[in-house]
């Protein structure tokens, strides 16, 4: 018998009402908090605007033009008081990730000079606002639907198939 792969995992420090929301839309689609940040980073990594944004090298540009705007003391104290990360009001998850979705992410966050816990952190609030749109134009909840409904399908077909096999 072979031993379970396992997958590595990455801490990410998220701000606590963050995390809250996250708990709250977890449990509403029945999957843990890992496993709901997971598929967040999934939804991210997987977009076509950073697939086109990486392939371009446009991820090349990133560091110099950051560098570009840090120099610039009025620019930088606006955007420091509007997306300052708190870390004293911050909680760290663990998210399990398949090793080559670890590795794309990495190399992405090296291009674009943040750390891989940072680069996480990121992924994971862009894709929760597209999520909350979702979820309110009700397409979270067909997707449940359909899901669960997959679900109670897959699991007759497993009866069905488990009681012909019996009757041979």
């Amino acid at each position: 018998m072979m031993a379970a792969k396992s997958n590595p995992t990455i801490s990410v420090s998220i701000d606590k009402d963050v995390k809250v929301l996250l708990d709250k839309y977890a449990k509403e689609i029945d999957l843990t908090l890992s496993r709901f940040a997971r598929n967040l980073i999934y939804v991210s990594i997987d977009s076509y605007a950073l697939k086109l944004f990486t392939k371009s090298g446009a991820t090349k540009l990133v560091v110099p033009f950051r560098a570009m705007l840090d120099s610039i003391p009025a620019y930088k104290e606006k955007i420091d008081k509007k997306i300052a990360y708190d870390a004293e009001n911050s909680v760290t998850i663990s998210v399990a990730i398949d090793a080559d979705i670890k590795e794309e992410l990495e190399k992405i966050a090296d291009e674009v000079g943040l750390p891989l816990k940072t680069f996480a952190r990121n992924l994971i609030y862009v894709a929760l606002d597209d999520f909350k749109l979702l979820r309110k134009v009700g397409v979270i909840r067909l997707a449940v639907s359909f899901r669960d409904f997959m679900d109670k399908f897959q699991n007759y077909e497993f009866q069905n198939n488990k009681r012909f096999l019996a009757t041979k």
